[in-house]
């Protein structure tokens, strides 16, 4: 433990470390800002998440690519606005062929700014308030996904995250005004509200239909 950290009281977040094997030994790992080849201060400024999707789709395959949409959308769902190219990794377990890594460095930023934004451009809008179904067609399309699956997978997490919210926020470690924070968040993503019977179906036969 870092000895700047000792002496703090109250509850921390840590994560293991997945670039290290059980024996000490380093396993190469990349974010997309440094296999992009750019500097951390512009990690806001020369991507956006269409072109991380595309990225992790050609090197990993389409279903990391999913796997991206489906960290994304939960992402998007608790408000969580520090989504830049050092937060989304690549690791090469057999220092070869690269692989998504663990999920890592997810908050909910809506809490402490409440203005706060997606960071970067998804289909064309920062705005979390913007964020709907054509938003992530236009994702797919850039990546080169195929828009069905993508969809599936975003609702997927949605109806999962609508379903499961409500039963352990009292359980978690957050104050209570942070938890109301994230479900009126939740509440302002168009993705996330309630959608009208038999919407869904009309929206996948409308990507189905755009599909090549």
């Amino acid at each position: 433990m870092p000895s700047d950290i000792r002496n703090l009281s109250g509850t921390a977040y840590y994560i293991k470390r997945f670039d290290r094997t059980l024996a000490g030994g380093r396993i190469h790992t990349e974010d997309f800002a440094q296999a992009n080849n750019f500097y951390p201060a512009d990690k806001y400024k020369r991507m956006s998440f269409d072109n991380i999707a595309a990225q992790i789709a050609d090197i990993a395959g389409v279903e990391s690519g999913l796997e991206f949409v489906r960290r994304l959308v939960f992402n998007l769902g608790i408000g969580n606005g520090d989504m830049h190219p050092k937060n989304w990794s690549v690791v090469y377990l057999d220092r070869r062929t690269p692989s998504l890594a663990p999920a890592y460095d997810y908050l909910s930023t809506v809490v402490y700014i409440p203005e706060d934004d997606t960071g970067l451009n998804l289909g064309g809008t920062k705005a979390f308030t913007e964020v709907d179904d054509d938003r992530l067609i236009v994702l797919a399309e850039h990546a080169r996904l195929p828009r069905v699956p993508v969809l599936k997978v975003a609702h997927d997490v949605v109806d999962q995250m609508r379903e499961t919210w409500p039963q352990i926020q009292a359980s978690l470690t957050m104050k209570p005004a942070h938890r109301a924070l994230v479900t009126a968040h939740m509440d302002r993503v168009p993705l996330f509200q309630p959608k009208m019977p038999g919407s869904r179906a009309r929206t996948f036969v409308r990507a189905t239909r755009n599909s090549d």
